[in-house]
């Protein structure tokens, strides 16, 4: 099995939650799934399009600035995908786009971009390593908002329609239901992620 599919969640140092940024973004773009898509489909895009680049254009790659010229090629893919989202729905990219820009930030301090070695390793197992690490923050992002959109908003969104979004079932107004919506708010992601974390210490103690 791959070891990737082994590391713990919340802990190991290749995985989802290992960085700063990975966490902000499963904390803000998880409170309604329609962010939450929006978010998953940028980190698969900003992430495989990058390793394609970087490994059909490693005879030409310098060996000085590797850092910077990261930066610079996942920001920009970052404002590639924010653009073309802003031609689907400009209220939606204007409100999931401080999330979408989060993006290149927990590519580049991932540690995939610096383990791989672009002249040894074969295209399919690279794709495969970074849609493995995007697709598991973005699962997560998708699994959370799944829980926090119907307890927080009474609903579910996806993208689209005028307002930026659509909602499958109608919202919930009535006032007795407001407590309720912390959920929906970064202090119930805060409490979903701890419950997920001690859930999943629980789960690998008991298998381990």
């Amino acid at each position: 099995m791959n070891h990737s599919l082994k590391t713990f969640l919340f802990r190991d140092l290749h995985t989802p939650l290992s960085t700063l940024a990975g966490a902000g973004l499963l904390i803000m773009a998880s409170s309604r799934l329609a962010f939450g898509l929006v978010t998953g489909i940028a980190l698969l895009w900003v992430y495989d399009i990058t390793v394609t680049i970087l490994f059909f254009t490693q005879p030409i790659y310098p060996n000085i600035g590797k850092k910077a010229i990261l930066i610079l090629l996942t920001s920009f893919l970052g404002s590639c995908y924010l653009l073309l989202l802003w031609f689907f729905s400009p209220l939606l990219a204007m409100e999931t786009g401080y999330v979408i820009l989060l993006v290149p930030c927990y590519c580049i301090g991932s540690s995939t971009f610096s383990r791989i070695n672009l002249g040894q390793a074969k295209f399919e197992k690279l794709l495969f390593n970074t849609s493995l690490e995007a697709g598991s923050l973005g699962i997560l992002i998708v699994a959370f908002a799944l829980i926090r959109e119907p307890i927080g908003f009474m609903s579910l969104s996806v993208p689209g329609g005028p307002l930026g979004i659509i909602e499958v079932f109608p919202v919930f107004e009535g006032n007795s239901f407001l407590p309720i919506r912390v959920i929906g708010s970064s202090a119930g992601a805060f409490l979903l992620l701890g419950y997920g974390a001690a859930l999943f210490r629980n789960i690998k103690k008991s298998n381990s």
